[in-house]
């Protein structure tokens, strides 16, 4: 999501697979000057999953009148839907 989102975070990989797959996208997105700034997202092992509460979980599917949902979500997974659609099952 870093391509659709921002350029600062911190992502958790499971395994070394999925952290060589992180760093390479980080790599390639830094190459393609997508932002202005510096990449700074860190990946970190994977350590602790916290499960949402219901009222979290599929919000923007559940209110899709939300205008957050609309105008903030709903382009930002259309955007990555355009990106990656030959990775999407």
């Amino acid at each position: 999501m870093w391509k659709v989102r921002s350029n600062a975070s911190e992502r958790a990989s499971r395994d070394a697979a999925q952290k060589a797959t992180a760093l390479q996208v980080i790599a390639d997105i830094k190459k393609a000057h997508v932002w202005p700034d510096p990449i700074v997202t860190q990946v970190v092992p994977f350590t602790n999953f916290y499960r949402a509460e219901d009222y979290h979980i599929s919000y923007c599917e559940k209110n899709t009148g939300n205008s957050y949902c609309q105008f903030v979500v709903g382009p930002e997974v259309e955007k990555f839907r355009k990106e990656y659609r030959t990775r999407l099952k």
